[in-house]
């Protein structure tokens, strides 16, 4: 029989009642800390009852849950313990964000005292409050623990393990061993990553049990916590099955994450896709459009996962020194001195809080006493291994995907127990003359700090003013959802963008944020200068590129806005936006049937794809094709029951295909959702006219000038109603004449139409020689126009008024007008 040894670590789990309570108090101080946070946020911050980005997700999952249909059914994208935790959270006191935040403090709170408590036991009472205090005081984890984000209860679960562990350990318990298991597998399904930590989770049980170093009961030890955390993970795995109809382990974001930090024009940084959107809802879209419309189908979560995933390997075994050179990067950027931003700037807006005056203690410190604190603990590693393998794991983790504040954050308890450890050693260890060892620790924290100094970013200055210009840009965007009456909100939208350009000026994305902003509030001629220069620095952007398309387009230069919506798909074949610019843009160019193609590729990339449906639909009726253009226009009320432009467009073609009656049907329904939709009261008032219902149709007409008196189609169909009512006691030829000059002089230039409605209320009010001759200019333009539609009845009138006859409108059943191609 194998003698035993003696391997299991002297840990102190014995406190005073003195010293518990100590312990206990910093976990007072540090909920006060954060408490004290939270309020300055509450007072300076306008985004504190406002969540965006991944915080954004959590509460309207969190919320769906808790009130409402529950989450889709699909595997899951994001690991979901933090936000089914939400969700109880908002079950119990409904939902607010406000509570949500008390929630990640009092978390926080218990993470600093379990820190204090993890610390006592490896090192002592005073290694104990002395990390206790650093994770109270720590400014990062109190910026993060007032978000909506996973990262508090990471660090949380992370804390809880190792205590579980260690206490499972110390006292041979196989229900603490179970426990421990049941932790780390609530630490997978808040974040997969913890996976990683098996290797160190299997060491230290054997090495931290008493007894032969394979004896059964290690075995039993280890199977026990694995088998409790997949008994965690299972429901998670199983449900993915169910509802994706393929195994997911917890998540299929995977290939995406690691594509995002894997590929030739990563940053390490940035969870933004290449040849993606930078929003975080455009570029959850872009990771599933991408490799379906390269391959020509539809793909299931997990196999979206795979394709992102294979191009990674492809661009690593085809660069392999260029994927070294990276992860080199991203292991620097890990020691970056500074908080990387991902969601919002870190700094920007954790200083918006009164007590930013004591963030002191910051990554920088503790990185270096941490670092060297572990040397000083070096001969007791069988006690330090588990803090040291959590550390070197979780950091191999972060750094093969990408690196930002957010996803370090979890190394804070391990490095800050190690700084603890080390300096309550200090006095020991001079004591007992062990300089060499000191030296060491010296020369590892002298280096370790030389390292973070030189680690990227290497130009501080401008990175804070970038991150200046970040926060700048993300107040603006809060100004900007103002409604559009309320003019002092955007001039402070309009001011912060600008700022934020300022600041810096080397980012496509403020410069597009502050053109729509200048389209938004009708600064069309400033969108436009701003998005010229913007696309000349940056003429591979698609999103720039369709944003200055659509500029164009508003300002009515249709061939170089044409030129532009080209260019965007161009660079982006995938990007369904920009599709569904091109196509529609060749559609009001009357090219029907160029626009077919990309309209209907736009179909298969949009998330949302009715208004490529309402284009599409539009271009089929130009064609002619009235069978398509009335499915995609039912194709679109589908998904948009409510839609006003399908409801009308669906009215245009039965009106034009004689089907008067179902036409009035769909445009009261359209005019009920939208009373303000352009056409729909014209289209209607011709359908009615048809019918012989001049009274309804002038009536419907009124209605509709009283809502918009500027538009001169409606006003020179009323001009044109009003004079050629059959029934003489709606006829008003003074009212006609006026509305027919209002329209001619609300157009940018003259149009048949109400030259027609103007001869016909000259020739009611018996100006016969004057409604000649605005006869004739109305034919002039419509023969200049190409419109042999309208020609013969213009030449009818004119006719009449040489012959001194007002003209009347048509019998009954017969249509006066009927809408025009699209």
């Amino acid at each position: 029989m194998a003698p035993s040894t003696p391997t299991e670590p002297a840990l102190d789990w014995h406190l005073t009642r003195r010293q518990h309570l100590v312990l206990i108090g910093i976990g007072v101080l540090s909920l006060v800390l954060r408490g004290l946070y939270l309020w300055g946020q509450a007072r300076n911050n306008p985004f504190f009852e406002l969540v965006r980005g991944d915080a954004f997700d959590h509460d309207a999952w969190a919320r769906a849950i808790a009130v409402g249909p529950g989450m889709e059914a699909e595997p899951y994208y994001r690991a979901p313990f933090y936000y089914y935790g939400l969700a109880l959270l908002y079950s119990t006191v409904g939902p607010s964000i406000i509570w949500a935040r008390i929630a990640g403090a009092c978390l926080g709170a218990l993470t600093s005292y379990g820190i204090a408590r993890l610390g006592a036991a490896l090192g002592g009472y005073r290694a104990g409050w002395v990390a206790g205090i650093l994770a109270a005081v720590y400014w990062p984890a109190i910026y993060f623990d007032g978000e909506l984000l996973t990262v508090g209860l990471e660090c949380l679960l992370e804390v809880g393990l190792m205590l579980a562990l260690m206490l499972a350990t110390s006292r041979n318990s196989l229900p603490l061993f179970a426990l421990s298991g049941v932790v780390w597998g609530l630490s997978l399904i808040t974040r997969p990553n913890f996976l990683a930590l098996a290797p160190i989770i299997g060491l230290w049980l054997f090495i931290a049990l008493p007894g032969a170093r394979w004896a059964s009961r290690k075995w039993w030890a280890a199977a026990v916590v694995a088998i409790s955390a997949v008994c965690i993970v299972a429901p998670v795995s199983l449900r993915n099955a169910w509802v994706g109809g393929e195994p997911v382990f917890i998540t299929y974001s995977g290939g995406i994450n690691f594509y995002i930090g894997n590929n030739p024009e990563s940053d390490g940084i940035s969870a933004v896709l290449p040849d993606g959107r930078r929003s975080v809802r455009g570029g959850y879209e872009d990771a599933h459009r991408i490799p379906e419309a390269e391959l020509g189908h539809s793909l299931s979560r997990q196999e979206i996962s795979d394709y992102w995933y294979a191009k990674s390997f492809e661009w690593i075994k085809a660069n392999p020194t260029d994927f070294a050179a990276h992860m080199l990067k991203k292991f620097r950027l890990f020691w970056s001195p500074v908080e990387l931003p991902n969601n919002q700037p870190i700094r920007f807006f954790a200083e918006r809080s009164e007590i930013s005056s004591l963030f002191i203690i910051g990554f920088p410190l503790i990185a270096i006493f941490g670092l060297a604190g572990f040397v000083l603990l070096a001969d007791r590693w069988k006690r330090w291994l588990l803090p040291a393998g959590f550390l070197l794991l979780y950091m191999a983790t972060v750094v093969l995907f990408f690196c930002n504040a957010r996803y370090r954050l979890p190394v804070y308890p391990l490095l800050i127990l190690a700084a603890a450890g080390g300096l309550s050693r200090l006095p020991d260890l001079v004591r007992e003359r062990r300089f060499g060892l000191l030296g060491l620790s010296g020369c590892v924290g002298l280096a370790v700090a030389w390292g973070i100094a030189t680690n990227p970013p290497a130009d501080r200055a401008a990175f804070h003013q970038a991150m200046q210009g970040e926060g700048h840009k993300y107040l603006a965007d809060l100004y900007a959802g103002a409604p559009l009456s309320d003019r002092e909100r955007h001039d402070l939208a309009r001011a912060h963008y600008e700022e934020a350009v300022r600041l810096k000026p080397g980012s496509p994305y403020l410069q597009l944020a502050l053109a729509r902003e200048h389209r938004r509030t009708e600064r069309l001629a400033s969108a436009l200068s701003g998005l010229t220069r913007a696309g000349k620095r940056f003429p591979e952007n698609a999103e720039i590129r369709l944003e200055w398309a659509q500029a164009l387009a508003a300002s009515g230069r249709a061939p170089a806005a044409l030129e532009q919506f080209e260019a965007a798909v161009d660079l982006q074949p995938a990007y369904g936006a920009a599709q569904l610019g091109l196509g529609c843009a060749l559609k009001r160019g009357r090219q029907y049937r160029q626009a077919l193609a990309p309209l209907s590729l736009a179909l298969r990339l949009e998330t949302q794809p009715v208004a490529a449906y309402l284009c599409r639909g539009e271009a089929h009726l130009g064609l002619g094709d009235r069978s398509a253009a009335l499915a995609d226009f039912g194709s679109a009320l589908e998904l948009d029951p409510r839609s006003a432009r399908a409801l009308q467009r669906s009215g245009d073609v039965h009106l034009l295909a004689g089907r008067t009656n179902p036409a009035i049907a769909h445009y009261r329904l359209a005019l009920r959702q939208d009373p303000d939709l352009p056409g729909a009261s014209q289209n209607m008032a011709s359908a009615l006219r048809g019918l012989g219902q001049h009274a309804e149709t002038i009536a419907v007409l009124e209605s509709a000038v009283q809502r918009r008196g500027r538009d001169p189609g409606l006003l020179a169909s009323l001009a044109f109603s009003l004079a050629t009512a059959p029934q003489p006691g709606l006829r008003r030829g003074d009212a006609a004449l006026r509305y027919a000059n209002r329209a001619l002089a609300a157009e940018p230039s003259p149009s048949s139409r109400s030259f027609d409605a103007q001869g016909a209320a000259l020739a009611e009010l018996g100006r016969f020689p004057e409604a000649q001759k605005a006869a004739a200019r109305a034919l002039e333009i419509a023969r200049a126009e190409g419109r042999s539609d309208r020609i013969p009845a213009l030449e009818a009138r004119f006719d009449q008024y040489r012959a001194a006859r007002p003209h009347r409108a048509g019998p009954v059943g017969v249509p006066a007008a009927s809408p025009g191609p699209p």
